[in-house]
């Protein structure tokens, strides 16, 4: 047997340990390799495409940022041209009635509008996060506002208030440079970078043009630093010129020819050319008319304007440029990403196919049969689908899962502590029962003797061998059961406490088998004149001990009563035959105790009650024998 046991367990353990990889495990590597393959590949693909997209939107930002910057560079020389303007007015004292288009300057409306708008692209670019250092600026108003500070100083001032904004200027055109050098971007987008480079080029060689001139103008003597200063910038604004015009994008080339058509562009390089010319070929510069260098002011400025709408334009370029690459790059990432759920949804219906007509079949068949190998029998019935070998494996494995379910089905009957051994249970289904029948019927027939045994040893231990009442042991225990109920409930537990009287007298002169009936028979008294809730008890020789719940209080008390009395009564008239036909009378008394409330509760409350009962049998046979007694209170 112990053989044969380790052979079935060695069995098990093989199937569940089997080696081996599944179907759906080579099927997954002949879809799996060159899926994974193309994985790698179109992942590379992926990630390049996108990390170009990245990097146009970055340089589109970048361009947003760059222009941004452009524009409030604009409207700060058109506040230094302003204050140049507001500062000669002041110091000559000139009377512009005869001049309406210069009153605004003379009023001061076109500075503090200006102001204003260069206060707010300082809010704007701030909330880009284009932090600038307003101080200088600051200090540049106060000055102009409390003193009248010479042209020279005023410049000077007006070059560190413009410091910072180059400085960020600078910071997001060298971002923008790098950008284009780490990536391989489109032509254009590099095109357009560039014409931005020569655009901000174009703009800082205007602004030093116009420096260097009111630098010229305001020494009287020609300077040979001013002059090279102009003649350098020139030259630089010239060659930018004619290498942006050519790589211009659409708007750039419109801000162009709105610079070439500007009647400020041409009349600033005509006063420019006039100044240079005298301080070239005359070694002097002619003292100008205050509203000339108003009216150079003016024009310098708005030719400034119309570079920075060039500047604005090239800007625009390059951000429309870096939108319409980062759109391709996001086109190409959206195909790369299309054509691999299309190759990843072929696979997948392959598989499903596939799986449909193999491996699904096999599959539940593996689920169900790990769910036996762990215990659970209920099992669904495998479908006998796919090939003919694995539907038969399938028939015979739903046969054995039905008979092992009525197994299951059967010993769970027979654990019930209701159940009988001795009744009859239908067989066990399909050939594995009928191999499987004879085991379980030795099996029910050995349930059926232990059973009886139990039961018989179960009576011997708590039942008295004379009178078939409970023991001692056993009544004890049920008084303790009935005790917590009682607490629980709030009712209360009463013990009778009988023994017969003379039963020694009765021995001595009919024998202890006269004895032993009128023993057998007070107990038969007493079973049959109890309550269905009441439990009579041998504890002793001649000793019985009767317990039950009443009620709390003095009803309870009355049941006790009259249950003693009444017991007491049948059993004093009740007679007992003994030997030669005589008969002798039973004679009696009985102790009453009752417990309620606390006297149910804490260690010992059992062993409390019944000896109070004692006491009170006691003091019964002391008053006289043949009468009820309660315990003291």
């Amino acid at each position: 047997m112990k053989v044969g046991f380790r052979r079935a367990l060695s069995r098990r353990r093989a199937g569940r340990w089997a080696s081996g990889l599944p179907l759906r495990a080579y099927l997954a590597f002949a879809v799996g390799l060159p899926l994974l393959v193309m994985t790698v590949f179109g992942t590379a693909a992926v990630r390049d495409a996108w990390t170009e997209r990245q990097a146009a939107l970055d340089l589109e930002a970048l361009a947003d940022d760059i222009g941004a910057l452009t524009e409030l560079e604009s409207v700060f020389d058109r506040e230094r041209a302003l204050s140049y303007s507001s500062l000669i007015i002041q110091v000559l004292g000139l009377d512009l009635t005869d001049h309406p288009e210069l009153a605004p300057i003379q009023n001061g409306t076109d500075l503090a509008r200006v102001r204003r708008e260069v206060d707010r692209l300082m809010t704007v670019l701030e909330g880009r996060g284009i932090g600038i250092d307003l101080d200088q600026l600051v200090a540049v108003r106060a000055a102009l506002n409390a003193t009248e500070p010479s042209l020279d100083e005023l410049s000077a001032q007006f070059a560190l208030a413009q410091a910072p904004i180059d400085e960020r200027w600078e910071e997001r055109l060298d971002m923008a440079r790098s950008l284009g050098a780490r990536h391989e971007l489109p032509e254009v987008v590099q095109a357009r970078l560039r014409v931005v480079v020569e655009s901000k080029r174009v703009l800082e060689s205007a602004d030093e043009q116009i420096s260097a001139l009111l630098t010229l103008v305001n020494g009287g003597d020609v300077q040979v630093e001013p002059v090279e200063r102009i003649i350098t910038h020139r030259a630089l604004q010239e060659d930018a010129k004619a290498r942006g015009r050519i790589e211009f994008g659409p708007r750039g080339a419109e801000a162009a020819q709105r610079l070439r058509e500007s009647g400020a562009s041409e009349r600033f390089e005509r006063l420019y050319d006039g100044f240079i010319s005298a301080a070239i070929l005359e070694g002097a510069v002619p003292e100008p008319d205050p509203l000339t260098v108003l009216s150079f002011l003016v024009d310098g400025v708005d030719y400034v304007d119309a570079l920075t709408g060039v500047s604005l334009a090239a800007s625009a370029d390059l951000r429309e440029a870096s939108r319409g690459h980062a759109h391709e790059a996001g086109r190409r990432v959206a195909v790369y990403v299309a054509l691999g759920l299309v190759v990843v949804v072929s696979s997948v219906v392959v598989v499903v196919i596939v799986g449909r007509a193999i491996l699904r079949p096999a599959r539940i068949l593996e689920d169900e049969a790990r769910r036996i190998s762990e215990g659970e029998f209920r099992v669904a019935i495998v479908p006998p689908d796919g090939p003919r070998e694995l539907g038969a494996a399938v028939g015979a494995f739903n046969e054995m899962a039905g008979t092992l379910t009525a197994v299951e089905n059967l010993a769970t009957h027979m654990a019930d502590p209701d159940h009988d051994p001795a009744e009859s249970v239908d067989p066990l289904p399909g050939s594995t029962g009928e191999a499987l029948q004879g085991a379980l019927d030795r099996l029910r027939s050995a349930m059926a003797e232990a059973a009886r045994q139990r039961a018989e040893l179960e009576k011997l231990a708590t039942s008295d061998s004379l009178t078939g009442l409970l023991n001692r042991r056993a009544v004890l225990d049920e008084l303790g059961k009935e005790m917590v109920r009682a607490w629980r409930s709030g009712s209360a537990v009463m013990a009778l406490y009988v023994d017969l009287d003379g039963l020694k007298a009765l021995n001595d002169t009919y024998g202890h088998d006269a004895g032993d009936a009128a023993i057998r028979t007070a107990a038969e008294v007493l079973a049959d004149n109890t309550r269905a809730i009441d439990l009579a008890a041998r504890v002793g020789g001649d000793e019985y001990l009767v317990i039950g719940s009443v009620p709390a209080g003095p009803e309870g008390r009355a049941q006790a009563e009259a249950t003693a009395q009444r017991l007491l009564s049948t059993i004093t008239s009740t007679l007992v035959r003994v030997e030669g036909n005589a008969v002798v009378p039973l004679r009696a008394s009985v102790g009453v105790a009752l417990a309620e409330g606390t006297d149910l509760e804490g260690e010992g409350a059992r062993d409390r009650l019944v000896k109070a009962a004692d006491t009170a049998l006691y003091q019964a046979k002391r008053g006289g024998r043949g009468r009820v007694a309660w315990a003291p209170a």
